[in-house]
């Protein structure tokens, strides 16, 4: 699976064609494994803002390929995630039902809100490879 989203991500000319390609091989293989999914993609929020794919409680926010290792996109696709979380959890007790993940193609960040310490623990941005998407 890591070595096909790194090819789609290489291939990608922008975050919506990354989106269609890495959406496209994330149902594959849950058809491979008899596992039914149904994600909402745009998903809107009631405040207007938009998640670009929901599946139950995990929110993936793809972001243009290769940008993610630039501090100021990360922050922002970061702050994107836990805004997204922090919208569908409706209270802070619920946020930490939810998982973010921002990807580029290349690069990969998860997002999780720690309950038990009140605040949000963000990994550092991984290359995408087979120990990053396990």
């Amino acid at each position: 699976m890591a070595l096909n989203i790194k090819e789609v991500g290489s291939r990608a000319r922008n975050e919506e064609s990354l989106k269609i390609g890495v959406e496209s091989l994330l149902r594959n293989f849950a058809t491979s494994y008899q596992i039914t999914v149904d994600p909402y993609y745009e998903y809107t929020f009631i405040s207007g803002k938009r998640t670009d794919a929901l599946y139950g409680h995990v929110i993936i926010e793809y972001e243009p390929p290769g940008t993610l290792k630039k501090e100021s996109r990360r922050e922002n696709a970061v702050k994107q995630v836990k805004d997204y979380i922090s919208e569908a959890a409706e209270t802070i007790e619920n946020r930490s039902q939810f998982f973010g993940i921002t990807l580029d193609g290349i690069n990969i960040v998860f997002v999780r809100y720690v309950s038990t310490k009140k605040d949000w623990h963000v990994t550092r941005t991984f290359d995408i490879n087979i120990e990053s998407v396990r």
